[in-house]
């Protein structure tokens, strides 16, 4: 699990991108959950429509980063803990992958959660 991640994040950052990878999610109708599900999705049938000649490296992260989050972040206890995850939000949400491996979620730029269970906020 871990080694997949690391591999992308590689990948995305040999590209000249020394920032982690970011995902903005739309929680204006849906919860967390159904968000990353409903952009995953999307990532995936886009993928498979792209041509071969196209650089398909960023897409490919994204679509990594969405599958760890949906394996690994405990939805319940964040709808629970922040109700901006519950949906019909305006608040900024992003999804976001460092270098460090971590996956984290944020509101309005404060970051909330790390996805592991091993790493705690910062």
């Amino acid at each position: 699990m871990h080694r997949r991640l690391e591999n992308w994040y590689h990948s995305f950052n040999m590209m000249g991108n020394e920032n982690s990878l970011r995902i903005k999610l739309d929680l204006s109708t849906s919860c967390i959950q159904t968000a990353i599900k409903k952009k995953y999705n999307r990532l995936i049938s886009n993928y498979f429509k792209l041509n071969q000649s196209e650089n398909t490296g960023i897409i490919e992260s994204e679509i990594s980063l969405l599958k760890e989050a949906l394996e690994h972040l405990d939805f319940g206890w964040l709808r629970t803990t922040y109700p901006e995850l519950r949906g019909g939000s305006a608040d900024e949400i992003m999804i976001t992958a460092g270098a460090d491996n971590t996956i984290t979620l944020s509101i309005n730029g404060r970051l909330i959660h790390a996805a592991y269970q091993n790493h705690k906020l910062l």
